[in-house]
């Protein structure tokens, strides 16, 4: 019998443990709501990768990699480097960190993502008297160290001592936990161990290579690269954090952590694994405009954009993140947090199911190729042109996913490939020019009629079937629109998408 293999949670981190879950493999569990590091994230399964067996001593954490392979054929003299070995115990790391002198995770560096399996089955090897791979250090110009390779064992270790959580957004006692030969120390806190125990971790000596030259930080990231290399996954925005340091990459970061952006990608805490700071670098590439895109490698594409923020001043960087803002803002109005950025599935034709003419709105999670084309557009008006609009941009959002195939293909299907990123921006661009300026709104009915009509009759006056979702529903003109009839309650009727379409809704908009 197949064992069955861990996953991990591409959005937030978090490892599926088959064993936690009576050996149950996550493909089938087809109700799975990831429970998240810090409980969420509620990604479903097709959110996870499968990750190979590692080794608990190792910082590995596995996602999917950059397109690129890494180039470690630098050739760095030891005469340069000036490196230095020393024995270090746990607890006097645990005293560098709380004086300051530790830096554990300098800029460069990628978040904490070891599960506490992981970080428990490093505090067991330390007991079975396993050997621990060595920690590298960089000695800084004012005196201070920060790791260049070993932060997920001493962040590991320090928070399991100090049994306080590094992330102030994680609470809790930091336990042992998953252990399989020192099984009844599972659930054990520092403070529950024996106080030999408790002397034997913080007594143990770690080997620690001290590098004393590299304030040179593009040597800096030839070692960083050469040590990572084969050994800890880090994906592409977390290469791109080490490798594009400075303004641009700590404006990226710090704009992430708009708290209404983070409502929108429903993301309210940092994102492990830095894929909401990539969603914001993706906003800032497309500000060159789509067409820039020349093949289907968008990691590339997002690569060269780290590289031009390396030329943007000042004045640059305060322009691009008002328009980041501006984007957030209206996106936040326009569509609300539960609703912006996601897929609409339109419904359809079945005999034995009427009720297949429903249309879903997936809120669970984002759509990016949806994300690119709501916030580019949203950078061509301010607030005022487009406040009088909301309500018809909505409706014609909708309308776009609903009717237009070759827009549905083009958010799905190869989203990165140049003519479907043409098509997608293209098309959206369009209509929200032409919405911004004809005067679109007096052609559109309310949003809060659609609410009041719903709450009283959720009923389709064409096919007398129940509109189970209010953004499938559709108030539709009873006297078409374009013969003269008028944008009032009287002449408004309540409809499904589909079946407003069937009907010869939206007929005018496609001649």
């Amino acid at each position: 019998m197949q064992t069955a293999m861990r996953q991990q949670c591409t959005d937030c981190g978090y490892v599926y443990e088959p064993e936690e879950h009576g050996g149950i493999p996550l493909i089938s569990q087809p109700d799975w709501e990831c429970p998240g590091i810090d409980g969420s994230c509620g990604a479903t399964a097709d959110k996870y990768v499968i990750i190979e067996p590692i080794s608990p001593l190792s910082d590995e954490a596995s996602d999917q990699g950059s397109d690129e392979e890494i180039d470690t054929t630098t050739h760095v003299k030891p005469e340069v480097l000036k490196p230095g070995r020393v024995e270090k115990s746990v607890k006097d790391l645990v005293r560098d960190y709380d004086d300051g002198e530790l830096i554990l995770q300098p800029d460069w560096q990628r978040y904490y993502v070891w599960t506490n399996k992981q970080a428990s089955q490093l505090i067991e090897s330390i007991f079975l008297q396993l050997p621990i791979p060595l920690i590298y250090l960089n000695e800084e110009e004012d005196g201070t160290f920060t790791v260049v390779d070993g932060q997920q064992r001493l962040t590991a270790l320090i928070e399991f001592i100090k049994n306080k959580h590094i992330d102030p957004l994680r609470t809790g006692d930091v336990k042992l936990s998953g252990l399989q030969i020192l099984d009844d120390y599972n659930g054990k806190t520092f403070s529950d161990l024996s106080k030999k125990d408790q002397r034997i971790l913080a007594n143990h000596e770690l080997s620690i290579i001290r590098l004393k030259s590299l304030s040179d930080p593009d040597l800096k990231l030839t070692v960083f690269r050469r040590l990572n290399t084969g050994s800890v996954q880090l994906n592409a925005q977390e290469l791109r954090n080490a490798a594009f340091r400075g303004p641009y990459n700590d404006e990226l970061k710090k704009w992430a952590k708009n708290p209404t952006f983070k409502k929108l990608i429903g993301h309210p805490s940092p994102d492990l694994r830095m894929l909401d700071v990539e969603l914001v670098l993706r906003f800032c590439a497309w500000l060159n405009g789509w067409m820039a895109l020349k093949s289907n490698n968008l990691e590339k594409f997002l690569d060269r954009e780290m590289e031009h923020g390396k030329l943007y001043k000042p004045n640059d960087l305060n322009a691009i993140g008002q328009k980041f803002k501006n984007a957030v803002d209206l996106s936040y109005l326009t569509f609300s947090p539960e609703r912006a950025f996601r897929r609409y599935v339109p419904g359809y034709e079945d005999e034995k199911n009427p009720a297949l003419r429903n249309g879903v709105l997936e809120t669970r999670q984002i759509n990016k190729a949806l994300y690119d084309v709501v916030m580019f557009g949203f950078t061509r008006y301010s607030k005022a042109q487009i406040w009088f609009h909301i309500e018809a941009i909505r409706e014609d959002f909708l309308d776009l996913m609903a009717t237009d195939l070759r827009f549905q293909d083009a958010i799905t299907a190869g989203p990165t490939d140049p003519k479907r990123v043409d098509y997608r921006f293209s098309t959206w661009d369009g209509r929200l020019k032409a919405i911004v300026s004809e005067d679109a709104q007096k052609r559109t009915f309310s949003r809060k009629l659609k609410n009041e009509m719903f709450a009283k009759d959720n009923t389709c006056v064409l096919c007398h079937q129940e509109i189970t979702d209010i953004d499938d529903a559709y108030v539709h003109h009873i006297e078409h629109y374009w013969r003269g009839s008028k944008t009032i309650p009287e002449n408004a009727g309540l409809t499904h998408r589909f079946c407003n379409l069937s009907e010869g809704g939206g007929k005018k908009k496609a001649e």
